[in-house]
């Protein structure tokens, strides 16, 4: 059986683990899916252009 303490603590690193995963993704997964986002969306909005004009 497990403290108190040592419950708490493990919750902690548990939770600090999960803030440092999120910040990471926020961080650097993110950025690069909204990037490619970007472009797609260029990239659709330009080929309209290319079919009307």
């Amino acid at each position: 059986m497990l403290f108190s303490g040592e419950l708490l603590a493990l919750a902690f690193l548990k939770y600090w683990i999960h803030q440092a995963l999120c910040f990471v993704h926020l961080k650097i997964v993110f950025p690069s899916f909204l990037l490619i986002s970007i472009q797609l969306h260029f990239v659709q909005s330009n080929l309209t252009e290319c079919r009307e004009g």
